[in-house]
């Protein structure tokens, strides 16, 4: 796996890697012409009115190297002109200012803290650390949300399929309807017909439903699907609907056998990294600032 970085909505600093587990995070210095220096950005959750301190606190000293200052704050941003005593000022002398107005900031991620699968309280020394036991976890929803979707589309299948039987055996008059409610039901138990009780449990297959008839309570309400079928639904039309939509519930059924968890997860991903792309367009909004959370860099 490739490591990480830190990453920060709307800012737009600089991340340079110091080694495995240290970084540091730069905000924008820029001369912009002679003698002037240009901010554009802070460290991560460094507010400006902190720099503005270490500015004033520098431009109190004898050997300071600015003369003076000017800030433009907006909610989504920040921008300080700073007027140096030299016109000129080399790339040493720059980095040491930017370093005394705390304009480079270094982060550990040596010593991290989350919640483990078992929602224990866990150090991890490194990223990849998490990302590791997070991906096992991962795997492991994805096949139980594969074993949940088969499940349900196989419980709608067992009722459609039912329907189209129940509706095709009195058009052909091999079910007698005119007869009690409790016969019926009896019927439709032996002829392999589900129950909702049996739709809702995913081990009771029809060869055993038949087999332990006796022992099934075959309970009227248990085939209200079909004794509320309507005439309407009964046509050629809507049953031909119906098979269509069989044989369509059949074919999704066989894609998501045939589809790897490890591809469930890719086509998510790319779905993710869609809509990810078109909320970075979107304009920031005061509550995702960096700096100031949404008060306005003052």
């Amino acid at each position: 796996m490739r490591p990480m970085e830190p990453w920060y909505r709307n800012w737009t600093g600089r991340s340079e890697r110091l080694g495995t587990n240290h970084f540091i995070l730069s905000g924008n210095a820029q001369k912009t012409a002679e003698g002037l220096l240009e901010i554009t950005e802070l460290p991560p959750k460094q507010w400006p009115q902190d720099f503005k301190k270490a500015l004033e606190k520098h431009i109190s000293k004898p050997t300071s190297a600015i003369k003076s200052y000017t800030q433009n704050a907006s909610p989504n941003g920040i921008k300080f002109e700073i007027t140096l005593k030299h016109k000129e000022i080399d790339a040493t002398a720059q980095r040491s200012l930017e370093e005394e107005l705390g304009l480079h900031h270094i982060m550990t991620t040596e010593n991290l803290i989350a919640l483990d699968a078992d929602g224990q309280t866990q150090q991890y020394h490194t990223e990849l650390d998490i990302l590791e036991e997070y991906y096992l976890l991962r795997c492991q929803a994805y096949q139980t949300r594969k074993q949940h979707l088969l499940k349900t589309i196989q419980k709608e299948l067992t009722q459609w399929t039912d329907q189209f039987r129940f509706a095709n055996m009195i058009l052909s008059r091999e079910l007698d309807i005119s007869q009690e409610e409790t016969s019926l039901a009896e019927q439709l138990h032996q002829r392999g017909f589900a129950s909702i009780k049996d739709q809702n449990n995913a081990n009771t297959t029809t060869k055993k439903r038949k087999r332990n008839a006796s022992q099934v309570d075959i309970a009227l309400a248990g085939y209200e699907d079909l004794f509320n079928m309507t005439v309407s639904s009964m046509t050629r039309k809507s049953l031909n609907e119906l098979e269509s939509q069989i044989a369509s519930k059949r074919a999704e059924m066989e894609k998501i056998k045939e589809t790897t968890i490890e591809e469930m997860w890719e086509a998510d991903l790319r779905e993710f990294l869609v809509e990810w792309e078109i909320q970075l367009q979107k304009p920031p909004v005061q509550e995702g600032c960096v700096r100031c959370g949404g008060q306005g860099c003052q």
